[in-house]
């Protein structure tokens, strides 16, 4: 900082009095080598090379006969240390301007011509430099380009070597694999689903017959988003993503006997859950799903009982009925915890003169014998599952003018299928989903334990480019060109990953032609017309 301030003064008293200047520039230059942490070190050497000592350095025979003038000297001893000092001055101090420059008068300003011309010269000076090193920096280029087309044909190689191609060098989305090699599936395409392997995930399997003569609507208890993707795509076929596939790796090594589905809505939680179940029923386990919980909260009679407790023997029915049709050959093999067989158990409960609280007794006493079993790995599946901790459809009659609505831990049922609050069964997996966006509330808290939690995300670029492939290979069969990657980046980040918006507003985010025909009448229906039409069947 003083070295600093002497500059400051020197240049403000230059032009005003060249004696005080020189003073200042001479007090500086004194001081100056004082102010180094090197200063010491530097003094012993240069005292060294002189033949001094280390206190008295001997000064040059040259200081001794400078002439007495008007400026003022300097020491001897200080002159000999400043020039020692000179070589290791810092790099700003060794750029301030000594006193004879300070002394010369001032250039005078360049004129805009002459900074244009030395311009021009700096940059001819540049061009010729660069012509002079073509040959030097030409192999590194052709290296460092050649290095990315290497890695590319090799990315390449691996690619066509893990999944087939399709037409345009574009994957084939269809591989033709089943349910049951899930595991072996590529992600990113699509494996086929057998029809009758999950009847309740259905929606005619909760039709009454009577009330469908009728034209009555009656709700839907099957996989709603499985229901939806097929009706549009007119296929059964289902995209192979990767946590579909650790979650039926974590089920097959049942290291983690209960688990939560968690994620957003319209992540694909209930696609997930139906295809591990499709999975397990085709590997030989025993599988109790109930595609939505909703089925045990409305809908149907309910009778109170002895304790207290409420019987919907309605629900009771289509948990027996999906057991009966889904796993006939199997039933009589698992014995109940009685030590009846359950295909007989599952009968009883099915007869027709059976009272409402032998039809419920009869569907947990299945249920606990699914649990129980360990002739067979067994999965219980439960989705929509945060409906069994919300609020029911029921009402209790108090009097006629009031009526008490039930809760859920009134029902028997209910009880009975909070099974993240029972023991895992002995041979195999409970596995659970939640719904929101529909009248359960996402900041209701479901008791469960910390180490269930198995997150599925939502959608990433490469799923919706696998979803909008599919789509336009299989569902209007190569009619239309597949979208770009500034198309499929629109739809991401308009979707936010949503695969259920993603396949509702699909034909306008990715801006197919003729979308509002084929949403007004169904991409399915406008599918087939297109086939048909090639096929001859239509002129």
């Amino acid at each position: 900082m003083r070295g600093r301030l002497l500059q400051l003064l020197a240049r403000a008293t230059t032009y005003q009095s060249p004696a005080l200047g020189d003073a200042v520039a001479a007090v500086h230059a004194q001081l100056r080598p004082c102010c180094s942490a090197a200063w010491h070190a530097q003094r012993r050497h240069a005292a060294t090379e002189a033949g001094g000592s280390a206190e008295q350095p001997s000064a040059p025979a040259s200081a001794a006969a400078e002439p007495a003038a008007t400026e003022p000297t300097i020491p001897a001893p200080a002159a000999a240390a400043a020039a020692a000092a000179e070589p290791a001055l810092p790099a700003a101090e060794a750029a301030a301007p000594s006193a004879e420059a300070l002394n010369q008068p001032a250039a005078a300003p360049m004129q805009p011509k002459q900074k244009a011309e030395q311009q021009a010269g700096k940059k001819q000076a540049g061009a010729k430099t660069q012509k002079q090193q073509p040959k030097q920096t030409k192999p590194n280029q052709e290296a460092k380009a050649a290095k990315p087309k290497q890695q590319q044909k090799a990315g390449g190689e691996a690619g066509a070597a893990g999944s087939s191609k399709g037409a345009g060098g574009r994957t084939a989305r269809v591989p033709g694999l089943p349910v049951g090699r899930l595991l072996e599936v590529p992600e990113g395409t699509y494996f086929e689903v057998p029809q009758g392997i999950l009847p309740e995930a259905t929606k005619e399997y909760y039709e009454d017959p009577v009330l469908k003569g009728e034209g009555v609507h009656e709700p839907n208890y099957g996989c709603k988003a499985v229901q939806a993707e097929w009706e549009f795509s007119g296929r059964r076929s289902l995209m192979a993503r990767e946590c579909m596939q650790q979650l039926a790796a974590v089920v097959q090594e049942r290291t983690r006997r209960q688990l939560y589905l968690d994620g957003w809505a319209g992540s694909g939680k209930s696609v997930a859950l139906y295809s591990l179940v499709a999975w397990a029923r085709a590997q030989g386990w025993l599988a109790l799903y109930l595609p939505s919980a909703f089925s045990l909260v409305q809908t149907g009679t309910f009778t109170r009982g002895e304790d207290g407790l409420w019987d919907t023997p309605e629900a009771a029915r289509w948990l027996l009925s999906s057991l009966r049709d889904s796993h006939a050959a199997q039933l009589p093999d698992v014995k109940a915890p009685s030590g009846q067989p359950l295909s007989e158990l599952v009968e009883e409960g099915l007869a027709a003169g059976a009272k409402p609280a032998a039809v419920v007794a009869a569907a947990i006493a299945a249920k606990e014998a699914v649990a129980a079993s360990t002739e067979l790995p067994t999965l219980i599946a439960v989705d929509d599952y945060n409906v069994l901790y919300s609020h029911t459809g029921y009402h209790e009659s108090l009097h006629s003018f009031h009526r008490r609505q039930l809760a859920p831990d009134e029902l028997r049922l209910v009880r009975a299928f909070r099974v993240l609050e029972q023991p895992p069964p002995a041979n195999g997996v409970v596995v659970a989903a939640p719904t929101f966006g529909q009248l359960v509330s996402d900041k209701l808290r479901v008791p469960r334990a910390r180490q269930a939690r198995f997150h599925v995300p939502r959608y990433c670029l490469p799923e919706v480019e696998s979803a909008a492939d599919y789509f336009v290979s299989e569902v209007l069969a190569g009619h239309a060109a597949p979208p770009d990657d500034d198309t499929l980046l629109r739809a991401l980040f308009l979707t936010n990953g949503n695969a259920r918006e993603l396949r509702d507003f699909g034909p306008a985010l990715l801006g197919l032609p003729d979308s509002p025909l084929g949403l007004s009448r169904g991409y399915k229906a406008d599918a087939a017309r297109r086939r048909a039409h090639d096929a001859g069947m239509l002129q």
